[in-house]
């Protein structure tokens, strides 16, 4: 910023390379236009206030800033809620990005441990992140089996 008739404003622009995703993926923040002095502070905005709060999550607070700019990698994490919140950065002079604040949205995975399987043989599926009733049906192949059981039911088996 130049100060006096002339002055230029430098807003601060924060990029996340993915917006959603399963927890566990890996997502590179790229930050500009911050050109205060000391390391800038990235987090988990949920009050969306542009301000770090105490239970705010935060995702690194040592972040080098070089030339105005940034580049980190993070991987998202159970710190990351199931619905989509802001993601924002702060440099040391305390200034934030406060126009366009970017979201990421984590949401849950379904993984199998076979990609084939032979007709009789076992198959485990396993759902992470999902909440209690939001698999309806599971289809494989012509099969569907709708509301899906909490447990492994054995063929033979009377209960």
């Amino acid at each position: 910023t130049l100060a006096g008739e002339n002055a230029i404003a430098v807003d601060e622009t924060l990029t996340l390379s993915s917006s959603s995703g399963a927890r566990g993926k890996a997502v590179t923040a790229t930050g500009k236009g911050f050109t205060g002095t000391g390391n800038v502070t990235l987090w988990i905005d949920s009050t969306a206030d542009d301000l770090v709060g105490t239970s705010e999550y935060i995702i690194a607070s040592d972040i080098a800033v070089s030339g105005g700019a940034f580049e980190y990698e993070f991987t998202t994490d159970t710190n990351f809620p199931l619905t989509a919140k802001n993601i924002n950065a702060m440099g040391g002079d305390g200034n934030k990005v406060e126009v366009n604040v970017p979201q990421w949205d984590a949401y849950g995975s379904i993984t199998l441990d076979k990609t084939e399987v032979a007709r009789g043989a076992a198959l485990k599926i396993t759902s992470v992140d999902h909440l209690a009733g939001e698999i309806s049906e599971i289809k494989i192949g012509s099969v569907v089996q709708t509301r899906p059981s909490e447990k492994t039911i054995e063929l033979n088996n009377d209960e």
